[in-house]
Formats: structure tokens, sequence, C-alpha cells
């Protein structure tokens, strides 16, 4: 009888069969949609979760921006940015995956993507990113070495560290004011130490600024030759990447001297199996300064050869009695780098004519301290 009454009411209602199986449906799709959503929000708590976690080791330099990159990564796997038509809006993806794609911007584009609305705005200016810029472009501060969130927000300290170094680069007397709006700052102390490793650390400043600047800061320059590794480097290679690092300087006067006294300590610090004292390098390297004018200066007309070159420097040399032989041919080996390679100062800025000593404007001849500076 039932079935019946089910029959007749289907014929009599053709649509209330099909509106029946259309709301079980409708049921089951917001049942599933229910547990989806539960799912996804259980998946954002635990990705704020996680990248709180990635955040503060970031801050306490426990990890690397490297780190959080690839794991990171890992969202883009699941699928969740496959479009390529257009670029997605980056305040409706996930905060992992927004600040990666940010992290691959500079400064400049970061501060234009902050202009397109707050959302953006607030990934923008995430301490993560400007902390990494920071590094990238000074590797050392006195401050990264404290917790930094009393300087949040970090975007600040980039300005600060900029404006910095835009004073240091300016004129004459920028480095010394440069450095003390660090230290006013608090981002860097005032010991000989923490700025030679600022220095060290970053390229952003003019090699002719840092030079004047270590010019009067001897106590900085020490500093920062220590921190340069010269360990199976051949002597003119040496050299040359201490010019690279700091600029040759215009004259010959107690800076050149002393920067060359530094540089041979560390010299023979990092090569002892040379059997070479201090003196001796620190000959060496006024004799390659001085190689390094008279061959590629178009000033000088008659060149030296490599055996002037051996013959003068040998009688300068106060520890290689006995042993002429090695000593001969050592010294041929960087005369023949010199030749090929190039002037050992060719970083720095008109490096051929600064070094107009006045030996070079005297008729050349054959004895020791006539074409060799003296010993110290």
């Amino acid at each position: 009888m039932g079935q019946l009454l089910v029959t007749q009411q289907s014929a009599t209602f053709p649509r209330l069969a099909e509106f029946e199986s259309n709301r079980s449906k409708s049921a089951k799709r917001r049942s599933k949609g229910s547990r989806r959503s539960n799912d996804s929000d259980s998946e954002n708590q635990e990705e704020s979760i996680q990248r709180r976690k990635i955040a503060n080791a970031f801050m306490n330099n426990e990890t690397s921006l490297e780190a959080i990159r690839r794991s990171n990564l890992a969202y883009l796997s699941r699928g969740l940015f496959r479009s390529s038509r257009s670029f997605p809006d980056l305040a409706k993806l996930p905060a992992a995956i927004s600040l990666t794609i940010l992290s691959h911007l500079n400064e400049t584009d970061l501060c234009l993507a902050a202009c397109v609305n707050e959302e953006w705005r607030q990934l923008a200016d995430d301490d993560l990113l400007w902390l990494s810029l920071c590094k990238s472009s000074w590797g050392y501060t006195s401050a990264y070495g404290r917790p930094l969130h009393k300087f949040s927000p970090l975007k600040n300290v980039f300005l600060l560290l900029d404006e910095a170094t835009l004073t240091f680069n300016s004129h004459v007397d920028g480095p010394h004011m440069g450095i003390e709006q660090l230290i006013e700052g608090e981002l860097l102390e005032r010991s000989a130490i923490e700025i030679a490793k600022f220095i060290n650390s970053t390229d952003k400043l003019r090699s002719k600024r840092v030079r004047q600047y270590l010019e009067s800061r001897p106590d900085v320059l020490g500093c920062l030759i220590s921190f340069q590794h010269f360990r199976n480097s051949f002597l003119p290679n040496a050299l040359r990447n201490l010019f690279k690092k700091i600029e040759a300087p215009t004259i010959r006067g107690d800076f050149l001297e002393t920067l060359l006294d530094c540089f041979a300590n560390r010299f023979c610090e990092c090569n002892p199996e040379d059997q070479l004292s201090s003196d001796d390098v620190y000959v060496l390297c006024f004799s390659l300064i001085l190689l390094s004018v008279d061959m590629h200066s178009p000033h000088v007309k008659t060149k030296m050869s490599k055996r002037e070159f051996i013959r003068n420097v040998r009688g300068a040399m106060t520890s290689q009695e006995g042993r002429s032989g090695h000593y001969d041919e050592m010294v041929g080996h960087m005369y023949d780098n010199i030749y090929l390679i190039g002037h050992i100062a060719a970083y720095s800025t008109s490096s051929e004519d600064n070094y107009n000593i006045n030996n070079h404007n005297q008729p050349r001849n054959n004895n020791n301290n006539q074409n060799h500076p003296h010993p110290r």
C-alpha cells in the first residue's frame, strides 16, 4: 500500500523526487564544506604558529632566510599558486607564500609593493624581510648580536643604515659622521674591532672614503687587516686582494707604510712555512709597487728587466742569505706575475699616476739602494 502511494505521488508530482535528491546532495556538500573549512582553519593556525617560531628563531640569529624560503616553498607544491594568467593578490595567499615572493624584491620594490593597499603594506613591512635586506647589504653590525625587538619595525634599521652609508660616502668629513650616526643609533659600538667588522662586511662604502677614514684610525686599520685571509696566497695576489679591500693611498707616506707593515705581519701569520720575515715581506711589497709603476706607467720609457729586478731587490732582504737560488726564483715569479696580470693596485683609482715616486724620475743605476725603498 505504501509503495503504491509513493508511486502514485511520484507520478502525480514528477519533480518531487528530483527535489528530494538535490536537497540530500546539498546537505552532503554543506557537511563536506564545513569539514573542509575546519581543516583549513586548523592548517592556518598551524601555519601561523610555525611562522611565529621561524620568525623568533630568525630574530635571534638561529636560522637564515634561505631556510625559511625552503620551508615556505613547500606550500607551492600543494597547488595554491597555479595560475599564470595574472599576478595574484598577495593578500589572498597564505602569508608564508606572500613573504617568500616579497623576499626576492629589493628595498625600492618592497616600498612600492607597500603602496598597493593596506594588506600589502602589512606584508611588505614584515621585520623578516627588512632584516634580510639589512644583512645582505651590511653583513655585520653590533646590533645583530642582540635582540632586535626594541628596533621594531626593522624597516627603520635599514633606513638608518642607508642614511649613515650615504653620509659616509658624501664628503671628506662624511666617514666620521656616518660612523657616529650608527653609534648614536645603537647599531654600532665605538670599539675599533666593531667598526672594522662593519667596514669589512659591506661593499656599500666607497673605497676612497674608507681609506680616508683609516688614515685617521690606525687601530681600525690593524683590526681590518687581521680579518683578511692570505693563506697559501702568492704575495702579489695577496697584495692585490688587500688593495681591493683598501684603496691604495695616492702618495707615499705614513699611511702606506702603516698599511704595508700591518699587511706584512698578517701575511707572515697566514704563511709561516714561507720562512719570510715581516721585514722581507714589507720590502717585497714596496718592490712590487715600484715594479708595477715602472712596468705599466706610460711615463717610464725604459722598463726594468727581470734580471735588474732580482738584483735590485736581493740586497734589501735580510733573512735570505745562503738561499739565493730559491730566493731568486721566487722573486722572478713575482716579476712574471706583475708582467702577465698587471698593476698590483689596478683596483685603485689612477694607481699608475698615484705612485709617482722620485726614484722613477732619476736615471736608473744598479745600486741596490737607488732603485729600491730602504728597509724599515
